[in-house]
């Protein structure tokens, strides 16, 4: 088990190679790549983020007339939001761009990756309520533990501010909310770990945002024991 982001493909592996029991090193990669992620959703059919890989100023002027705005920029293999940025309008995306690749690519979390260093993702910006969705997965059978309702984020960062929980919604919404997470699971492959689901629910319907095969960060494991009484 790890609990730090940037490990779990180091954890993937390991259980591979020692025949413990564990996620493939693909499904690590998927729930590491902001972009595969949602690549990898919308090959499994489902909702999935319009989106553009950034490696260059030109990459980032398609991606404007592509992808459009509202959008958000944020570092492919990124963690803990660090760098993470609403932009509404050219100018302020080229600003964001060149923000974000001055300062991120000396970043100690940037330098540990191996590949595709100093690359973006380009997404668009999903409105509505934000959610996580904790879970574990079992012979590759979601299950969900509990879910957290986030307090709204000041723009143009998205740096937590609190939580709800239980989350204050209807029986049908939540049901939803659980149900897009586990289809989540189940096409980026995560069998046997537990998981952390960021959600929104969109004017669109529920809409995952990103996916971590690990423990969700900060207090998460507290007040799923405290609350939802698992541990």
């Amino acid at each position: 088990v790890t609990f730090w982001e940037e490990e779990v493909p180091t954890l993937a592996r390991i259980c591979k190679a020692c025949g413990f029991i564990g996620n493939a090193p693909e499904t690590s990669f998927h729930t590491r790549s902001k972009f595969h992620m949602q690549e990898t959703l919308r090959a499994g059919g489902c909702n999935a983020i319009r989106q553009a890989l950034l490696s260059s100023p030109d990459d980032l002027e398609a991606a404007m007339r592509s992808v459009g705005f509202p959008a958000v920029l944020k570092p492919l293999y990124g963690s803990d939001s660090l760098f993470v940025t609403f932009v509404d309008s050219p100018s302020r995306a080229r600003d964001a761009y060149d923000y974000v690749c001055d300062n991120y690519r000396e970043h100690p979390y940037e330098l540990l990756c191996k590949y595709e260093c100093g690359t973006l993702v380009y997404q668009e910006y999903i409105d509505g309520t934000e959610f996580s969705v904790e879970c574990y997965a079992q012979n590759g059978i979601p299950h969900v533990l509990g879910i957290h309702q986030k307090t709204s984020m000041q723009l143009p960062f998205f740096m937590e501010t609190g939580d709800i929980v239980p989350a204050q919604v209807s029986p049908d919404v939540r049901f939803q909310l659980e149900e897009e997470s586990k289809r989540a699971l189940i096409a980026l492959g995560v069998t046997n770990s537990v998981a952390h689901v960021e959600i929104k629910w969109a004017s669109r319907g529920p809409q995952v945002i990103e996916v971590a095969s690990r423990m969700g960060g900060d207090y998460t494991w507290h007040n799923i024991r405290s609350i939802y009484n698992a541990d």
